[in-house]
């Protein structure tokens, strides 16, 4: 995938028609999972559909779209991926239809996330969008702002919403009790068994010997090695840092494609951490698609100075602690 991006991305104009299609079908997989959720009847039209007349109840009566189209709730993990890229093509596209596509898209999506019930996708959309607030207003700003925006969401869903968006904080703890969650207590226990079997076993079990852990980093050091999981692990910790540093550094967050990028790299880390992609295709290949997009644009950046960089870091650093004051 890297090597055929690498040449149909060689310049800007096909970075947008790239980012454009994978932020449209984040829209259409949200639409479409709204219009089942409101009308159950739409699900049914599709051919060998397998979800639609299935009613998804989860903890205290919290009702999931079924995603019929997909197979799944976790269409919402394309979803997730594809919001960041909303300010890349914002800073591109500037007709009223264009900006109707793309607020009007971004809160679909925000809905089909919402619908999908995924807590790991709830918990890594309000990273993503706290790390966000943080870049662009600066801490204090942020510290006022973010508890604001999250009293205001969580008095706008319904009780069954509330109370499982409190049962992340309970699963986080521990108390599974608290919650009716079987779910996060099914999860913690594959863990705690694939944390054994790496111990048990350092080199591994063999592909899908884990079963499915839930978390990629984890299933993958289950199941090929604790060397591989370990050399899995910093592959992606040193994308994300390149990323980081290249958006910040030379840029200055002035980057629409950069960060845009970075977000979206950033989500992908808290999929392949709470998650489970690599055991389905359908949920591996939007992964490695938002990877190798970060893989590419990397390649495509100039080389630079690593005494100069050094250089520029501290000073970015500098003006940037200034700006914030």
């Amino acid at each position: 995938m890297i090597i055929v991006m690498s040449h149909v991305l060689p310049s800007e104009g096909k970075w947008h028609s790239f980012i454009k299609v994978f932020y449209g079908v984040g829209i259409f997989i949200a639409a479409i999972g709204i219009l089942e959720r409101i009308f159950p009847e739409f699900g049914l039209i599709f051919p060998n559909d397998m979800t639609g007349k299935i009613d998804i109840f989860v903890g205290e009566g919290f009702k999931r779209a079924s995603f019929s189209l997909w197979g799944s709730p976790a269409a919402t993990f394309i979803c997730l991926l594809a919001i960041p890229m909303f300010h890349f093509l914002k800073e591109t596209i500037h007709s009223v239809k264009g900006k109707l596509f793309l607020y009007g898209g971004l809160l679909l999506q925000w809905i089909g996330i919402y619908i999908g019930g995924y807590r790991s996708i709830w918990l890594a959309l309000l990273c993503q969008s706290s790390v966000y607030i943080y870049i662009r207003y600066g801490l204090i700003k942020s510290i006022v702002v973010i508890p604001i925006l999250l009293l205001l969401l969580h008095n706008l869903v319904p009780n069954a919403g509330q109370e499982r968006f409190e049962s992340i904080f309970y699963a986080l703890e521990g108390n599974y009790e608290k919650y009716v969650d079987s779910s996060s207590l099914k999860r913690s226990t594959r863990i705690e068994d694939a944390f054994r079997s790496i111990q048990k076993n350092p080199f591994g079990l063999g592909w899908s010997g884990s079963g499915w852990v839930h978390s990629d980093f984890m299933q993958l050091a289950a199941n090929l090695g604790l060397l591989a999981g370990v050399i899995f692990f910093l592959w992606y910790l040193k994308t994300f840092k390149d990323l980081w540093r290249i958006c910040r550094v030379r840029h200055g967050w002035r980057d629409p494609l950069g960060v845009s990028l970075f977000f979206s790299f950033l989500a992908l880390g808290a999929i392949l951490c709470m998650e489970g992609v690599q055991v389905l295709p359908q949920t591996m290949l939007p992964a490695w698609f938002v990877w190798c997009l970060a893989e590419v644009w990397l390649r495509q950046q100039p080389a630079s100075n690593h005494k100069k960089t050094r250089t520029i870091e501290k000073e970015s650093y500098i003006i940037h602690a200034f700006e914030k004051q």
